[in-house]
Formats: C-alpha cells, structure tokens, sequence
C-alpha cells in the first residue's frame, strides 16, 4: 500500500510539472515565444553598420512563423527602407524560402549614402504575438567609382543631390526621339518636392529649342518625393531641344546638383506637317479584371480599370464627370467611384472605377467625348462598352426555425474557437 501510495506521489509531481511547463510555455504570443528579430544579414555579414551595394538582399530572420497568409499582407508593409531624412527608399519586400524569414532587396539604383531598415511594433507572427517594438537597423550604400560629395547641408546624412535618371517611359531621354505632348520623368536621389524647396525647384527645370528659346512645358512633383513629371507642349514643333536642370535645385536637406544638368533630345513630327505632334487622347483599354468589358458578364460588385494614352490629373474631377455607367433604360448608376488617375509602367494613365450592388441586366459604360488630356486634347467621341451583370434569385425570408438555427450554429463556432484558443495557450494540438 505504502509502495503504491508512492508511486502516486511521484506521477502527482510530474503532472504539475507539467502542467507548470504548459503555462510558462504560452507566453503573450500564444504558444510560442514573443516575436524577436533574430538577425539582419547581407550574405553572412550583420547588416548593421555595414556598407553594402545598391541591389543588395538583406535577409530577416524572426523566431516565430510570419509568412503565413494570415500574417503576410501586414508584415510585407511594416518593413521599409528609408534615407537618413525618413524618404522611402526603393526597395521590394518578399517572404523567404523559411516560415521565419523576409528577403529585402534594395533599389539597384540606389544613391550612395546613410539608410536605415525599419520593422514596425505591430509586425506580427501567426501566434499573434508582436515585435512589440520598432526595430530600426542602420547601413549605408557604398556607391561606384569615386564617390565624391557627401551632404554637407543643414539635412546631412544623404549624399550630395544627383540626378539619378531621365525617362520617357523605360527609355533614357538623352538622344532619343518623342512625340509632343510626351511625359518626361525625372528621379532624384534624394527628396526635391518638400514644400521648403518645391518653388525653387520647378523653376528650376527648363525645356528649351536648340538655340536656347523657351519650349512649351509644364512642370509637376511627382508621387514620390524624388521625381518630378515634366509634361512637353502638345503643339511642339519637331526639332531638337534639351532639358535643364539649374545648378541651384536643391535636395530637403540642403544639398544642390552644383552644376547646370543638361539633356538633348529630339521631338518626332507627326506627317510633314512643321509643327506635329497632335498626340491625341485615346483610349488605351477598358478591362474587367484580365478580360476586355465589352461583352463580358461581370459580378454584381467589382472594378473597371480604364487605361488612356495621355496623362489625365490636370483635369481629373472634370474627366470623371465624363464617365459613367448606365442601365438598359438609359438612367445612370449611382454610387460609381474612381481611383485617383495614375501612371502604369507604360507610360499610360489609369483610373479604377468601382460599382457595387448592381441588379442582373444589361449595362453600358460611357466615356464621353469632353475627356480631356493634360496636353489639352480631348477624346472627341463618345466610347460606349456593352457588359452584362449576372441576375441573381431574391433570397427567401427565413423563417423563425432558420434563425434559431443559425443562432445555434454562431454559439457552436464561438465555442469551438474559444476551445482552440485555449488549446493554443497551452501548446496543445488536438
């Protein structure tokens, strides 16, 4: 009996043990330890302090799952690569081969100079649990050849201001040959369209003929803080002509180019006439997710994504007023919204028009002849894309028999996930 008794008390101890191990185990995160930020490499070398070149991957390891789809949406927006003055830095975010890692790869056009690696206080594991904190990492990019002129100026930690490219489209603007009305894009290396600067700057962007003459532009910050959107005159005669960048524009934290930046490029007549390039506005494309919308039978909620050749915002509240969508009557839908106009990476402008809750039939979408392009030009003529939308059966009222029995079936899913949540506190799988 006394033997017995024995055992008892020994299998009574290791129950608690385990018990105690089972709760220590569950932590704020829920089953496993609280989300910590293992390590920050470039290759084998800790990224912090390091130097490194643009195009670089850094790799994140975490302790706990925070790739899994419940997670992953939010965690790929709390990681960003900012220059010393908090600019958004290029850079891509994409989870790794591991659960427990993050693959961040840097702009390959990168300026030279002080970054930092941030992960927000709310970037999270599948347990739950969260950094907590914000975790900030400091390296520099170390540029090509001579690597002359760190900022000096009152915003220090950036490299001397440069001019990092010119595009039309994905093509360099130095010697090519584009239409009038063609949009150029300029990048900087660091933040020219602060309100301190923004003034000095756009007067400091010029387009002129071969012989120094002053050429219809019009010139516009970009979305970024570094590149500014210079839009060429419709009516440009064909020629040569270049583009000027003042040796005075000037980066937020002070730094200038420091010397007059220039750039020769041609402008294409259209025909013989002298003064082509009427460019006028067209319509790109008018799809319902991959499909075109004319003839396609759509959901009774969703998106039109509308693509123009020419840029759009000048005129942007008078343009949606051109768009709508009307039923078989001829009355138009209300409650039709539309996204900001913005430029893909062909060069084209696109705005997202987004309808809801529309009844089964037969619809049109009309884009009137009044749209009208920043260069000034207009559609000329009514668009009309033919679509149809699903009908669906009015759903029959429940009776009081399906309501008690969807209110049973809500307590069984509440009860059912509180028992996993407990299950999970615990590190219990079932």
């Amino acid at each position: 009996m006394k033997k017995t008794s024995s055992v008892l008390s020994v299998l009574l101890a290791l129950l608690m043990v385990l018990n105690v191990t089972a709760f220590a185990a569950g932590g704020e995160g829920g089953g496993e330890n609280q989300l910590t930020l293992v390590s920050a490499k470039v290759g084998d070398a800790d990224l912090s302090g390091s130097k490194i070149p643009a195009g670089s991957e850094i790799t994140l390891t975490f302790s706990n799952n925070v790739t899994d789809e419940s997670v992953l949406e939010n965690n790929i927006g709390k990681i960003k690569v900012r220059t010393a003055d908090d600019t958004e830095a290029q850079a891509s975010v994409s989870p790794g081969a591991d659960k427990t890692v993050f693959t961040v790869t840097l702009g390959s056009e990168l300026a030279k100079g002080d970054y930092k690696l941030t992960v927000g206080k709310d970037f999270a594991a599948k347990n739950g649990s969260t950094l907590g904190t914000k975790q900030e990492i400091s390296f520099s990019v170390k540029g090509e050849g001579s690597g002359e002129g760190s900022s000096s100026g009152e915003g220090g930690g950036e490299n001397q201001l440069t001019l990092v490219s010119a595009k039309v489209g994905d093509a360099d603007l130095s010697g090519s040959k584009i239409p009038a009305g063609s949009e150029i894009t300029l990048t900087f290396s660091n933040n020219v369209t602060d309100e301190s600067i923004l003034a000095n700057n756009i007067g400091k962007i010029k387009v002129t003929t071969a012989d120094g003459t002053a050429a219809d532009s019009s010139v516009s910050p970009g979305t970024d803080k570094t590149v500014f959107t210079i839009t060429l005159g419709s009516e440009l005669a064909k020629g040569d002509y270049k583009l000027t960048v003042g040796k005075d524009f000037a980066a937020k934290n002070g730094s200038t180019l420091g010397t007059k930046q220039e750039i020769s490029f041609s402008v294409k007549g259209n025909g013989s006439g002298e003064g082509g390039g009427n460019n006028p506005l067209e319509v790109v494309s008018v799809k319902a997710g991959d499909s075109d919308l004319e003839g396609a039978e759509l959901e009774a909620s969703g998106k039109i994504v509308i693509t123009f050749s020419r840029g759009m915002t000048d005129n942007q509240t008078a343009n949606f007023g051109q768009i709508g969508i009307y039923d078989a009557d001829g009355k138009k839908v209300e409650g039709v919204t539309f996204s900001d106009f913005t430029k893909n990476s062909d060069g084209n402008t696109y705005t997202e028009l987004s309808y809801s809750e529309l009844a089964g039939g037969s619809y049109t979408l009309k884009l009137g002849k009044n749209l009208k392009a920043n260069n000034g030009k207009t559609l000329g003529e009514e668009k009309t894309y033919s679509f149809t939308v699903a009908g669906g059966e009015e759903p029959a009222e429940k009776t009081i028999l399906d309501k008690i029995f969807d209110f049973v079936l809500s307590v069984i899913d509440y009860v059912r996930n509180l028992i996993n949540k407990v299950l999970a506190f615990f590190n219990i799988s079932i």
